[in-house]
């Protein structure tokens, strides 16, 4: 379970661009990862976990893990963050009342489009799991008149039916943190997303991307930290591909958000 390059080797940014799992570099097939890593090597409350008993389990996993758990339960075994790629469907949005108000995606990839088929599967899901806290993203941009303001209002929070509708089968370029969920089946998920570009209108004349940035995320109900992500030079770089461009708008409704007005006056 280390993560490790594929043939689309690194992004602009130097990250890990598609990676896969060791395992599945090694036997072709996805992994079931608590065949070989103790999974349930949990606390009596199942609230925390020793991210050394992965390192030290016979072919679990080199890497050095960070975890972050709840006092109520544990979430998740994280890695690094890594960009990917794939085509999105809709997932759900969670409660606000009783849950962690996360928006939910789930990413696919196929041989047909892409170099690497299933990159970072495992074999509990045929998918890898986007999530993002609206907390911290969307509910600030309210009447921005964003892509992501009309998704949340108008798809959204209308039904999911409506939210499928307007995502559903886009390509998305995706970087985030990933890591295995421990409370949902042991998937693979980019959780924090940090960065999601949606590719919104493909046309030869005229293509769209929405997107948003961030360099902070927490990871749900079932983790007690904040995720920070550390750019090299503080800045993110993404490769929108467009056979034939000649010209590039970056400028039609960006706008610029922050914690405080020193991080909104850091940003461009």
């Amino acid at each position: 379970m280390d993560i490790v390059w594929s043939s689309d080797l690194v992004d602009p940014n130097g990250l890990a661009r598609n990676p896969i799992w060791q395992q599945q570099k090694q036997s072709g097939s996805a992994p079931a990862v608590c065949d070989f890593c103790p999974c349930d090597n949990a606390n009596p409350d199942n609230s925390n976990q020793d991210p050394k008993a992965w390192t030290n389990a016979r072919n679990c996993t080199d890497a050095t893990l960070e975890t972050n758990g709840g006092s109520l339960c544990f979430g998740h075994w994280n890695w690094l963050p890594v960009e990917y790629e794939g085509v999105v469907n809709w997932s759900g949005h969670s409660n606000s009342v009783y849950d962690d108000d996360d928006y939910y995606f789930n990413t696919y990839r196929d041989d047909q489009k892409y170099n690497q088929d299933h990159a970072l599967y495992t074999a509990y899901a045929s998918t890898v799991e986007l999530e993002f806290d609206s907390d911290e993203t969307v509910d600030y941009w309210d009447d921005t008149g964003t892509w992501w303001d009309d998704f949340h209002h108008n798809y959204v929070d209308d039904n999911d039916n409506a939210a499928h509708g307007h995502i559903d089968g886009k390509e998305v370029i995706i970087i985030g943190l990933a890591g295995l969920d421990a409370q949902h089946s042991v998937h693979t998920e980019l959780h924090p997303v940090y960065a999601m570009f949606v590719h919104v209108q493909d046309d030869p004349s005229d293509d769209r991307w929405a997107f948003f940035v961030r360099n902070w995320g927490d990871e749900g109900f079932c983790a007690d930290h904040q995720e920070y992500f550390y750019p090299p030079g503080r800045k993110v770089q993404v490769l929108l591909r467009h056979a034939g461009a000649n010209n590039v708008i970056v400028g039609q409704n960006v706008w610029v958000y922050g914690d405080d007005e020193d991080d909104y006056n850091q940003q461009s």
